[in-house]
């Protein structure tokens, strides 16, 4: 691991990593999966690797909003990142995704600020734009070029977003905390309708990655991906 963190040995195609309190297909309360992919080669590689962080809705409540953030953008901005986002997500099993599915599918079409935990997907995404918005929206320095620059996105956001700078890029806030972003309640998605706008020019979304070929493939992933949208 120490080797493979400093860079002291090639990464070989993939290397990956997943660490959680629970048994062996159950996530528990915290869990963590990290995984990068290589040395870049030739065109066809991807260089985008991920690390997705899961803890307990206690610590929501135990370092409230602000706490939570100011952990979450502390881990981030050592990291030389492309995008990500933070807000709740569906408890899921490392080991077993592809069995609840068809669940995620139907409870993200009405709670759409509940992250879809696919990163190894959404990872290549990332690369290439902001893939989604949340609570928190980070984007990278070479996205945020594409919207003008911080102090460009800074003059169109409105009323409860804000950003701050985090190592090399800026994370967009959204003023509440994370929330459930409830389709059947307007107030409860109107925040994150304009967050989207906001940033959605360096947007990239490709039905080529799909969350799952078969359970939820390219056309509901580009849906769900741009559900935010007017």
């Amino acid at each position: 691991m120490e080797s493979w963190f400093s860079g002291k040995v090639d990464l070989e195609p993939t290397c990956w990593m997943s660490i959680h309190d629970g048994a062996m297909d159950c996530m528990g309360d915290y869990g963590m999966v990290l995984t990068g992919e290589g040395i870049v080669r030739h065109e066809l590689d991807e260089a985008s690797g991920y690390v997705e962080v899961v803890f307990p809705v206690s610590d929501l409540e135990r370092l409230g909003e602000a706490g939570l953030a100011h952990l979450l953008c502390d881990m981030v901005a050592p990291v030389d990142y492309w995008a990500g986002v933070a807000g709740f997500c569906f408890q899921h099993s490392p080991y077993k995704l592809v069995r609840l599915w068809p669940n995620v599918r139907d409870l993200c079409q009405r709670f759409v600020g509940v992250e879809i935990t696919a990163a190894e997907r959404l990872a290549y995404l990332a690369e290439r734009g902001v893939p989604t918005v949340n609570w928190l929206t980070f984007i990278g320095e070479e996205h945020l070029a594409r919207l003008g620059g911080a102090a460009a996105l800074n003059q169109n956001l409105s009323d409860g977003l804000t950003t701050s700078t985090i190592g090399s890029g800026v994370v967009l806030a959204c003023a509440g905390g994370p929330r459930l972003g409830d389709m059947n309640n307007n107030e409860d998605i109107d925040i994150f309708r304009r967050a989207y706008q906001s940033v959605r020019p360096a947007q990239f979304v490709d039905p080529a990655y799909a969350f799952s070929a078969l359970s939820f493939p390219g056309a509901e992933t580009v849906e769900w991906l741009t559900r935010l949208a007017d």
